[in-house]
This record gives C-alpha cells, sequence and structure tokens, in this order.
C-alpha cells in the first residue's frame, strides 16, 4: 500500500504525476482521476485492471495466461499487444483527459497546434 504526498504538474504534459510513498521509498506514477493528496493506493495482481497509458485513453486486459507470465492488452486503437505480468499498471483513467475537449476559440490557436504536429490549418 502506497500514499499520495503529492501532486505537481509536469512541464509538456497534460496529465499531472502523484508523488507516492511506500516503504519510505517515493516514486512518481501518473495521477488518475479523483486522486487527492493523503489517499491510499494498493498494488495487487487478483484485481480485474484497466491500464492507462495517456490522458483519457485506456486499454483494456484480454487474457492473462499464468504460465509464460504474461498478459495480452487490448490498446484504445483495436490492437492486441502481450505484456510481461510484472509491470506496474495505474488503476483507473488518467486526470486531464478532458484537456482535448476545449474548443478552440481563435484559428491562430487552431493554426499553431496543428502546426505543432506537422499538419495544415485549415
Amino acid at each position: 500500500m502506497a500514499t499520495v504526498v503529492a501532486l505537481e504538474h509536469e512541464r509538456g504534459k497534460v496529465a499531472p504525476f502523484a508523488i507516492m510513498e511506500m516503504k519510505g521509498k517515493r516514486f512518481h506514477i501518473v495521477a488518475t482521476e479523483g486522486v487527492s493528496v493523503g489517499d491510499k493506493m494498493y498494488f495487487g495482481d487478483d484485481t480485474k485492471l484497466n491500464v492507462a497509458m495517456t490522458a483519457g485513453a485506456f486499454c483494456t486486459i484480454e487474457n492473462h495466461r499464468k504460465e509464460s507470465e504474461q498478459t495480452v492488452l487490448k490498446l484504445p486503437s483495436g490492437q492486441k499487444r502481450i505484456f510481461s505480468s510484472n509491470v506496474r499498471a495505474i488503476i483507473g483513467v488518467v486526470a486531464g483527459a478532458g484537456v482535448t475537449e476545449k474548443p478552440l476559440l481563435k484559428a491562430g490557436t487552431a493554426h499553431y497546434l496543428r502546426k505543432s504536429r506537422g499538419q495544415l490549418f485549415p
């Protein structure tokens, strides 16, 4: 069991990250929706998990192979990938998911957003 010590913003990323403390050691994970300072997080392998990858996106566990210790995940694109069962996963939806739902009020804002991704506007 780990405790959330602080929530911080990382420059250049949409999702905030949580500083966790477990057994005297601190580590960083991407914060999930609804997490606050002082919350407790549990780690285990007996629950059905959704693995959050980026802000608002999630993966679903399709299959778990106990003999080879591998897990098959279905990505948001529909593609399936095989991962080791010993990796750390985040349960829940990553915080900051609504940032892409904000309307672009000016044409210049849309222009520079598309330009940063190598696209043309309009």
